[in-house]
């Protein structure tokens, strides 16, 4: 929700708190950026980069799998690209030490993902219907694990039902005949 002051309101479970409307953080961001200024030190882009080329990295296992759609994957892979290559690299106010072992900064770059993902969309900041930054970002890797761990058992007994019958071992292992399944 955009208000007369240039701010947009956003809410999680502390409470409502006003973002910069041109921002693309979010309000965890910003409240780490309110409450963790320590050094004066800003995080380093190598690491902003890293974790944008992760997060990359799951938008692709997680389109393949089916567990993103092709729109939002493509929006989230484009801001991810963005991001790796140096874009929007004031939106990273938060300082290089900070408490929670790197949760805020991990935040800060799923949030300017996600909104940046959003505009692509034709969506405004801060509307994260369709694209929620702490799941991350869109990302469902539970939704990717599921879908991985029925195509492993399938396999699996696929390849059990393969493997002679020794009687050696009841334990499974994939031995040198073992071959994917089709």
């Amino acid at each position: 929700m955009l208000n007369a002051s240039r701010t947009r309101m956003e809410a999680d479970a502390l409470g409502a708190l006003e973002v910069p409307a041109d921002a693309y953080w979010g309000i965890h961001t910003e409240r780490a950026r309110r409450n963790f200024q320590v050094s004066g030190r800003p995080v380093a882009p190598a690491l902003i980069r890293a974790l944008a080329l992760v997060k990359q990295a799951a938008c692709l296992t997680n389109r393949g799998l089916g567990c993103l759609d092709p729109a939002r994957a493509q929006a989230l892979l484009g801001a991810c690209e963005a991001v790796a290559g140096g874009a929007l690299a004031d939106q990273f106010p938060l300082d290089a030490l900070q408490g929670g072992a790197g949760t805020s900064t991990n935040m800060n770059v799923n949030e300017v993902l996600a909104n940046l993902a959003l505009e692509r969309l034709g969506r405004p900041k801060g509307d994260y219907a369709g694209m929620h930054p702490p799941r991350p970002c869109g990302w469902r890797p539970w939704g990717a694990w599921a879908s991985w761990a029925r195509r492993w058992r399938a396999c699996r007994a696929c390849c059990s039902a393969r493997r002679p019958s020794s009687g050696a071992s009841s334990r499974w292992a994939a031995p040198s005949w073992w071959r994917p399944c089709p």
